[in-house]
């Protein structure tokens, strides 16, 4: 256990600590012992979760822990929290420090903390350490590896077996843009899935200590925010300290800090420690001295008088006293003594760093000049590069030609040499002033706390700290190795930058300095614009391009003189405060491009401010820049294009591609023209805001990129151009081979690409056409894999909206409810997380569904009303429509979600009554979604329903049951396997409307759709297919099959988890559904459950949660005897507040597309 001061640190060697040195204690601290514990058991919780033991999440729960030690400084924040690292034996602790002389370095604390645990890591199974690379996969691994080289060892294999990935990767990065949204996406995504993958793989928890917050930089808060609201990831302990009285209300981690707290991710404690009280510190002499508590209380009062009970000043007192002779140790008596008067009459500043100051100037001037040149290097510091910055100095004072008289006066006061350096270090060792870092190399050292760092920095004569600031930094530049250079950019240029002013001013031709300064502060600004640390780019760019402005003389001469530099640096600067939001000046400097720059760099410009536009939902000036970006290379498009513009463009393409047959196009070139590659992705991300305010331009652009893509080779647009497509030909002109055909091409592409960036798009689109062909079960997967690649790509946008397609074709295609409401709890909070309120609004119908459905506490037989059958656990349905009113796409969809579940519920009338509202759906809205298909389908059945009670108008209804019927024939002739089974209900239920109809004839095509559906993986429509035929059964007295079919029903309906329909089925038929049916029924839900349970281990933690819920439910369905009241909401949350596409990518497809014939 560390020290409570952190002031003695290790020591070299174990002789060095004499009888007559202070011994301050490390086994423990003093006064912390409730502090102590909660950190403890905290950490004992995270362990337990870590382990498999824990409480697993429920449903707006979490099980995450997060602390935070506040004090001021020398309290013992770092010492508290260290004093946990004994404990985590078995597990991870890790710890980094910000530090004051290096803010401006991003994700530095963190760095130091995940090249420890690189270190850990490296030592374990190599077998572990492989499942971690592949899960993490390379391109997320490259992306590590950039902002933390130490994890390079632990998650890139060696050299040479790797070759082929490694250059593919290479292309890859290439491709994609920093300074992006995406790129900051895929940056978080990356480290969150670093430290889930080491905690799951390794089965072990993680306490991340992060020192000093109130020093951290933007980009460090935030990557820290993404960490620890990652609610998969249960087994990270995150502490952090920072001193209460220097953060106040306005500071950026205060504003942080209140983020985390509203996400609602972490349960936060708070412990605040201060100073000692006297009976402590009187505790800590007798241990310090090994005295008997009465013997030292004197000289505690008085230390606790000039000291105020703080921890780190009541050990620089006492180090003071030993070393002012005030305190001695007696050979003689074998104890120590002291002078209490003239300690009393000591004058002791209140203030520790002046303390500080003082005992510095006592000490012999070489160890008090290693420690000033040391602490301009950061917290910690090589020997190997004090010696080469102090050699440097000497350099520069030896050389009278080059060498200001300023400059040499502004160094004169450094006498310490390169053979003295190492003593000296011993001696600050030996002292207490600094202590080993072995988190690098064993020739490292670190100053045993932050107030020796500035005292030791406020050494240096204040007329000349700036110079010598400047000259370390150029000693870094001039004399390490480009390599190690690499690894301390930041804090050399920040040495430049801080001095440049002074040392500039003290010599006479300066330019070439300054053009090599301003290079320095591009390669800063573009490494951490590749890092995503976005603030610190934009500062280091605006130097870099104020410096080279200052060699050229002037703006103009700047751009005359180096404009390929101000094409690089102004680009890069916009893209840096595009990504801080300041979009407006990001704007102003595109428009400096746009007047001195080629096409190639107008383009680029063009291209930050269409995303500028997008991103404050400036579509209009958005669409006028892509428009812009057109003419730049001869190309137009309408405007605003009417449906009969949509068909001739339509036409032309489709002549177009009868050129193009599809092996020719595989084996298209590459396109060469970097400009119109640009215009492609600057059109391809306008596609999206298209389906919002200009839908007619949808197709449009899709033309015109598959036609680019043709004439002038692909580039990494040209999949999701064959895709949007793939499903124009599918949707709009019902072609649903030939989209399929387009589809897979799309998909064959961007496979074969380098560059993911548009895979999740792509692949999206391409799905829904892909499933008019594929079975439903495989389309699911593919949305999920598209969900992961997306996020780790960082297009969170289309990741969500390939999310959410996953989940509602999963609720309607047959998968257990069980399951699909365990996905639901698991992914549906990610689109709040990510921001995507327009995906979360438009599940919560969808999930409630099927909450309601799996709702086994629910009466069958009235307690379902029209007004409340959507309203439960996340929606209340009557508010849910309201906030919709401006959303027709949305209510209609809504609308459909309840006719739908009315059906299943047995309220046909009520079901009924929303047909008429729901009618002409799928032609609106739903042309290409396969819930287009299922709407089909239970309009038909609610047709077949109302004619065989006879109720309402019969020819409204059997118009209704034909047109389902047709399409239905239509869906299949065209090869949708999806389908089949649905028709063959639908035409069952049709014949038992025949007259003449046979009970034995009816059987058959009931059993027909029983068959289909179950052999398509559709349980639920194989549930449905026996209740239908049990109650055509039973309505022409056949009492035999009406019992085989309802009770098959029943069980069906049990193992696909709709316990609402088991209630209600088991009411309506009494007769039927008997106690062994029930009793059957039972066993088929369990040991349904059970193959789910069995399979957790490889799906989501919380399938075990899902069970033991699903188990309960079923619990009271038996003891309500299927009866009971609804739970039910009072009311909804906000979840209109940002609602996007209606019906994501397909709804404005087809809006342009209504009047293109089929394809006869």
């Amino acid at each position: 256990m560390p020290e409570q001061n952190g002031g003695d640190g290790h020591r070299r060697g174990s002789d060095s600590v004499t009888l007559h040195q202070l011994r301050f204690p490390k086994g423990r601290l003093f006064g912390r012992d409730d502090e102590e514990k909660a950190l403890r058991e905290m950490y004992l919780r995270v362990k337990n979760v870590a382990a498999g033991g824990g409480e697993e999440r429920t449903r707006g729960g979490t099980a995450k822990d997060m602390a935070l030690v506040t004090g001021s400084t020398g309290t013992g924040k770092t010492a508290l929290v260290e004093s946990l690292r004994s404990r985590v034996k078995t597990d991870y602790f890790v710890s980094g420090k910000f530090n004051l002389m290096k803010r401006m370095t991003p994700y530095a604390a963190i760095v130091d903390a995940l090249t420890a645990l690189a270190r850990e890591l490296r030592e374990e199974d190599a077998h572990r350490r492989g499942i971690l690379r592949e899960r993490l996969g390379p391109e997320a691994t490259e992306v590590i590896a950039r902002c933390v080289p130490a994890m390079k060892d632990v998650l890139m294999e060696e050299e040479g077996k790797e070759g082929d990935k490694k250059k593919k990767l290479a292309a890859r990065r290439q491709s994609q843009k920093p300074g992006s949204t995406e790129s900051r996406n895929q940056f978080n995504f990356a480290f969150r899935s670093l430290l889930r993958g080491i905690c799951d793989v390794n089965g072990k928890a993680l306490v991340l200590f992060i020192d000093d917050l109130q020093w951290a930089d933007a980009a460090s808060l935030e990557l820290i925010e993404v960490l620890v609201t990652d609610k998969e990831n249960t087994s990270l302990l995150f502490i952090g300290s920072y001193r209460q009285n220097e953060v106040s209300d306005a500071h950026p981690l205060a504003a942080r800090l209140r983020e985390i707290e509203r996400s609602g991710a972490v349960d936060i404690t708070r412990v605040s420690i201060g100073n000692l009280e006297l009976d402590v510190i009187n505790d800590y002499l007798s241990e310090v001295l090994n005295m008997e508590l009465p013997r030292t209380k004197p000289l505690a009062e008085t230390t606790f008088h000039k000291t105020h009970g703080n921890i780190f000043f009541v050990n620089q007192f006492l180090k003071m006293l030993a070393e002012g002779g005030l305190l001695n140790y007696s050979f003689g008596l074998l104890e120590w003594s002291w002078d209490l008067e003239r300690i009393n009459e000591m004058v002791v500043t209140d203030n520790v760093a002046d303390l500080m100051l003082e005992r510095l100037r006592r000490i012999p001037v070489d160890e008090r000049q290693v420690l000033s040149v040391s602490s301009c290097l950061g917290a910690s510091f090589d020997l190997a590069v004090v010696v080469l910055v102090v050699d440097f100095l000497h350099e520069l004072l030896a050389q009278d030609a080059s060498t200001t008289h300023e400059v040499k006066k502004a160094l004169s006061f450094i006498s310490l040499t390169a053979e003295n350096i190492e003593p000296s270090i011993d001696k600050d060792l030996s002292n207490g002033l600094l202590e080993l870092a072995f988190l690098f190399r064993e020739d490292a050292y670190r100053f045993c706390h932050d107030q020796i760092q500035q005292a030791a920095f406020a050494l240096i004569p204040a007329e000349s700290r700036n110079v010598f600031q400047y000259v370390v930094g150029r000693a870094l530049v001039d004399k390490l190795t480009s390599e190690q250079l690499a690894d301390v950019l930041f804090g050399a240029v920040d040495l430049l930058n801080s001095g440049v002013e002074d040392y500039m001013s003290s010599t006479e031709d300066n330019s070439e300095e300054l053009f090599q300064l301003a290079q320095l502060n591009l390669s800063a600004g573009k490494k951490a614009l590749e890092i995503s640390a976005f603030r610190q780019s934009a500062a280091y760019l605006k130097t870099s391009i104020d410096l080279m402005q200052s060699a050229c003389g002037g703006e103009e001469a700047a751009w005359t003189q180096q404009h390929d530099y101000c094409i690089e640096a102004f680009q890069a600067r916009a893209d840096s405060l595009y990504c801080v939001g300041e979009i407006d000046a990001s704007h102003e400097i595109c428009t400096q491009i746009l007047e001195r720059a080629s096409t190639e760099a107008r383009m680029a410009a063009l291209s930050t401010m269409v995303t500028g536009f997008a991103s404050q939902n400036r579509f209009v000036e958005s669409f006028d820049t892509g428009f812009r970006a057109m003419s730049e290379l001869g190309e137009s498009i309408p405007r605003h294009p009417g449906k009969a513009t949509i068909v001739l463009e339509l036409l032309q393409t489709k002549r177009f591609m009868k050129k193009y047959p599809l092996e020719r196009i595989r084996s298209l070139p590459a396109m060469n023209d970097p400009s119109r590659e640009t215009l492609m992705k600057i059109l391809t991300g306008l596609i999206v805001h298209a389906q919002l305010e200009y839908p007619n331009l949808l197709p449009l652009i899709a033309f015109r990129l598959l036609r680019w893509s043709c004439m002038y080779g692909l580039s990494s647009s040209s999949p999701a151009a064959f895709a949007t497509y793939a499903l124009i030909v599918s949707s709009g002109l019902g072609d649903l081979k030939g989209g399929y055909e387009y589809a897979m091409l799309a998909m064959d592409l961007v496979e074969k690409s380098s560059d993911k960036s548009a895979y999740c798009f792509t692949a999206t689109i391409a799905s829904i056409t892909r499933q008019t062909q594929e079975p439903c079960r495989s389309v699911i997967k593919n949305d999920l894999f598209s969900y992961q690649v997306g996020m780790e790509q960082g297009t969170v946008f289309d990741a969500m909206v390939a999310l959410s397609k996953m989940l509602v074709t999963e609720t309607h295609a047959g998968r257990p409810l069980f399951i699909v409401e365990s996905d639901m709890s698991k992914y549906v909070p990610h689109f709040k997380e990510y921001a995507q309120m327009h995906c979360h609004t438009r599940i919560l119908p969808c999930w409630q569904f099927v909450l309601t459905l799996t709702d086994g506490t629910a009466s069958s037989d009235g307690d379902y009303s029209n007004s409340s059958v959507l309203t439960g656990e996340v929606m209340n349905e009557e508010d849910y429509l309201d906030q919709m009113k401006e959303f027709p796409g949305q209510v209609a969809l809504t609308l459909v979600y309840k006719q739908v579940l009315l059906y299943l519920l047995g309220d046909m009338d009520e079901a009924a009554k929303l047909s008429d509202k729901t009618h002409g759906f799928t032609e609106k809205y739903g042309k290409a979604l396969f819930f287009g298909i299922r709407y089909t389908f239970f309009n038909g059945l609610t047709a077949c329903v109302m004619l065989q009670q006879r109720k309402g108008s019969k020819r409204k209804w059997q118009k209704r049951k034909k047109a389902s019927l047709k399409k239905m024939v239509a869906w299949k002739k065209k090869g949708n396997v999806n389908v089949s089974h649905m028709l063959a209900l639908l035409q069952a239920e049709d014949y038992s409307l025949q007259k003449k109809m046979d009970v034995k004839t009816a059987r058959s095509k009931y059993d027909a759709a029983i068959s289909m559906a179950a052999r398509a993986g559709f349980a639920n429509d194989s549930a449905l297919a026996n209740e239908r035929a049990g109650a055509c059964c039973s309505s022409k007295g056949d009492s035999y099959w009406a019992g085989v079919y309802l009770s098959r029903a029943h069980k069906c309906w049990a193992e696909y988890g709709a316990l609402a329909i088991c209630g209600r089925l088991a009411a309506r038929y009494p007769e039927y559904i008997t106690d062994d049916v029930k009793k059957t029924s039972l066993r088929a839900y369990e040991l349904a459950m059970a193959r789910v349970h069995k399979s957790s281990l490889t799906r989501s933690q919380t399938k075990g949660t899902v069970f033991r819920d699903a188990t309960e439910r079923w619990a009271s369905l038996k003891t309500s005897n299927i009866g009971g009241s609804r739970r039910r909401s009072d009311g909804s949350h906000d979840h209109a507040s940002s609602l996007g596409s209606d019906q994501g990518y397909s709804r404005t497809l087809s809006s342009g597309l209504e009047s293109l014939p089929e394809k006869k």
